[in-house]
């Protein structure tokens, strides 16, 4: 995030990186991650306009990386994992049948059957009763395994082991395509 140099001191969450410089009044865009009112064309001619600037490259490399279909920045990051992989990229947010309801896993590899997800501690405590949250998500899971699928689920702590996270990816797909 870039802010005016006088602008206020106001705390952000220890992922956000604060730089102050210098911003022209047309460039100034205030936007609520948390409820994901960013708009990427917006983004996109903001940061092609901003030749020069410091950060700009990575900034671009940043909303080249950025896919709709990831619904979080948890997704986003273990999408970019799988990104660095040579195998076959999976499809994202498809819609699933099985015991008779439509579901939509994160990260899909239907010659595989193998669906990878992403929890971050959002879905479990922000929407919803913790416990109602889980009895779905159980109910959920074991659906689509007794419709033959395997899962992979990441979470924050894994985004700290990529490596790991590819091992335990390439792992399910050759068993898969051993079976």
């Amino acid at each position: 995030m870039t802010r005016p140099p006088a602008a206020s001191k106001a705390k952000t969450g220890r992922d956000v990186a604060v730089h102050r410089l210098p911003i022209e009044a047309q460039d100034v865009v205030r936007v609520r991650l948390k409820s994901g009112q960013v708009v990427l064309p917006r983004m996109r001619a903001l940061v092609a306009a901003m030749d020069g600037y410091q950060g700009v490259r990575r900034a671009r490399r940043v909303l080249d990386a950025v896919n709709g279909r990831s619904e979080s920045a948890g997704e986003t990051r273990t999408r970019l994992v799988i990104a660095e992989m040579s195998v076959e990229q999976p499809e994202l947010q498809v819609d699933l049948r099985a015991g008779g309801e439509t579901y939509r896993p994160d990260f899909v590899w239907r010659r595989f059957k193998l669906i990878v997800e992403f929890d971050g501690d959002g879905k479990y405590f922000d929407y919803a009763p913790t416990a109602d949250v889980l009895l779905r998500e159980r109910r959920r899971e074991n659906a689509l395994i007794e419709a033959g699928w395997r899962f992979i689920r990441f979470t924050w702590d894994d985004l700290s082991d990529p490596a790991g996270m590819k091992r335990r990816i390439e792992n399910a797909l050759r068993v898969a395509q051993a079976a």
